[in-house]
């Protein structure tokens, strides 16, 4: 009888690790998937902060090359390009819808230098047309 006891006691110890070892690996994947978690969110706000660094610059840049009250046209090398400039001025500048003249285009191209913003240039054309 002493060799049934041993053997109950070995197997409750025997579950206890087994239910122990799967508690260790519930919470060292519970850390796992909030470390991964929080390194995306990391990586997403420096994205959203470089993305907010470029619409600031474009937005300044525009600022120095046409007045708010004048009615601009957007041109781009790119659909992506001319996105990136119109969120940037949509808030201030009186846009002209599609091909429509304007006395001023505002013209977004690939580019780096002295006043670039992100790998883009901003150049304005005044063709004082309406």
């Amino acid at each position: 009888m002493a060799g049934l006891g041993a053997s109950r006691l070995s197997r409750w110890f025997a579950a206890g690790v087994v239910v122990s070892g799967i508690a260790v690996l519930g919470t060292v994947t519970v850390h796992t998937t909030s470390a991964s978690t929080l390194a995306a969110q990391a990586v997403q706000r420096s994205a959203d902060q470089a993305d907010e660094r470029l619409f600031d610059c474009l937005s300044d840049r525009a600022h120095q090359l046409v007045s708010p009250s004048e009615p601009v046209h957007i041109r781009g090398e790119g659909l992506e390009q001319v996105i990136y400039l119109e969120g940037s001025i949509a808030a201030w500048a009186s846009l002209t819808p599609g091909d429509r003249p304007a006395p001023v285009t505002l013209d977004i191209a690939s580019g780096s230098g002295p006043g670039s913003c992100g790998g883009f240039v901003l150049t304005a054309e005044h063709t004082g047309r309406p």
